[in-house]
């Protein structure tokens, strides 16, 4: 039985009647989420079939299922994806009360799994760097001097098409939007001629300049639902100064000759703003409906992508890490970029997402140091005294992983350091952000306090690497 036929049936089985069964069923969980979990819960069941099991089963038969589960490569699944039909399987069996209660042991059996996996197949980020978006602006100033707005007609396909391209494709360069969210762009009364009421998405006042077109100063945009936000405004600002990168001007452009459409009689002001670009049937007349998901969207941006240039390997959520690492580089701070972009988590964003310029080490500088060192060790010194940056860049490669003394070192988030003096032991941490990330790391030694290396300001990595094997002292225990 599909997943969420199954959830229905137990739940009314259950006592539930069907309104409250189906809100139970349905809430929270986007038509995407939902889609993959039903192929999760179809591999489970079949999985089932094979032991000969039936349900309610103990947790020890959901930790035999995760524990065999391989790619088609044969290999064992990633921990993203291992996460995915943990939370599947272990949720519906609960929600339906079709797992039977574990017992301590049981539950510890899970979790031992789960870490095991973490361990063994970490998530990674896809892309190890990011593309240069000034491809992607030069070829879009490019395009707009070849088709300027004024010459697109609503009745020409191809120039609706390029309408909706140039609009979504700005809204992301500016709001740092997924495909999914865009889709979630309510049409409030931006098709309207004169909006009576502010529902959902509207314009601002319109902006006069002599010899150009007038469009809204701004757009208020109402998102229906975001990935980690819910329902959303967003306020875009208009860019006069370089239309073609003007994400006002491309959405008023487009809905201008969206409005000019036979459009579904069953649209309203929360339906989504983007219809597709070929005609279909309701009720017997032809006419355009919105689109129902964010495929046609994320192909819009890859086709630009792809006309601007930018290597084949980037996909259309590629867009959404280069414009945040351009702020980045630009000097935004870290917290105003997530806020902006409507991440929750500094840890996925910066594993994931910040690709800020790094400087590129390489053996050279190894080979150089080593070759300009003098012959005779230099006494202990103290390094510069940390300052703390705007924002962490990256992790880079850990260095230090052998101590002066040969033995390995102990580093950040993993080790315990007992003080000695009868004082608990502490983990191992930054003393200047207290980030237990196991990045490079320099200590005193004396007081024993670690610091990220990337705190180090005008320090290159060889220089930090000598001063901590020469035998580090912070400007505490220096003076």
């Amino acid at each position: 039985m599909p997943w969420r036929d199954y959830i229905l049936a137990r739940l009314k089985s259950n006592g539930l009647v069907d309104e409250v069964a189906k809100r139970t069923a349905e809430a929270g969980v986007r038509p995407s989420t939902s889609a993959s979990k039903a192929v999760v819960w179809a591999k489970f069941t079949k999985w089932l079939s094979v032991q000969e099991l039936t349900l309610p089963i103990p947790m020890t038969a959901v930790v035999n299922f995760l524990g065999q589960l391989r790619t088609r490569a044969g290999d064992f699944i990633s921990y993203g994806s291992f996460r995915l039909h943990k939370a599947t399987v272990v949720n519906t069996l609960r929600l339906t009360k079709h797992l039977k209660d574990p017992s301590e042991a049981d539950q510890q059996l899970l979790d031992h799994l789960t870490k095991t996996v973490a361990k063994e197949s970490p998530d990674t980020a896809r892309y190890s760097d990011t593309f240069n978006l000034d491809d992607l602006s030069a070829w879009l100033i490019e395009d707009l001097e070849e088709s300027p707005y004024s010459s697109l007609r609503h009745s020409v396909k191809d120039h609706r098409a390029t309408a909706r391209r140039r609009a979504i494709i700005t809204l992301k360069l500016h709001g740092l939007f997924r495909s999914s969210d865009c889709l979630q762009m309510q049409r409030g009364s931006l098709f309207d001629d004169l909006p009576s009421a502010r529902l959902g998405s509207y314009w601002g006042p319109m902006v006069e300049k002599a010899g150009e077109p007038s469009f809204p100063d701004w757009v208020i945009l109402r998102l229906t639902n975001t990935k980690t936000s819910g329902s959303v405004e967003h306020r875009v600002p208009s860019c006069p100064s370089e239309p073609a990168l003007c994400p006002v001007l491309a959405l008023y452009t487009y809905v201008s000759l969206a409005k000019k459409l036979v459009i579904a009689k069953y649209v309203d002001h929360v339906s989504s703003i983007w219809l597709g670009t070929t005609s279909s049937t309701d009720g017997g007349v032809k006419c355009f409906k919105p689109i129902s998901t964010a495929d046609p969207l994320a192909a819009d941006t890859k086709a630009v992508m792809t006309s601007a240039g930018i290597d084949n390997v980037y996909k259309a959520h590629s867009l959404r890490s280069a414009a945040a690492s351009a702020l980045l580089d630009a000097g935004a701070s870290e917290l105003d970029v997530m806020a902006h972009a409507r991440w929750s988590s500094s840890s996925v964003f910066r594993k994931f997402y910040a690709r800020t310029k790094q400087k590129q080490l390489s053996v050279a500088a190894i080979l150089a140091a080593k070759h300009s060192a003098p012959s005779a060790p230099d006494p202990p010194t103290s390094a510069p005294v940390p300052v703390e940056s705007p924002a962490l860049p990256t992790a880079t490669p850990r260095v230090n992983t052998v101590g002066a003394d040969g033995r390995t070192i102990k580093v950040p988030g993993s080790n315990w350091w007992d003080p000695g003096d009868g004082s608990p032991t502490i983990k191992i941490h930054c003393s200047l952000c207290w980030d237990l990330d196991d990045s490079t790391m320099i200590w005193c030694r004396k007081c024993n306090r670690h610091y990220h290396a990337l705190h180090f300001e005008s320090t290159s990595l060889v220089d930090i690497e000598k001063n901590h094997l020469d035998g580090w002292f912070c400007s505490r225990c220096s003076t």
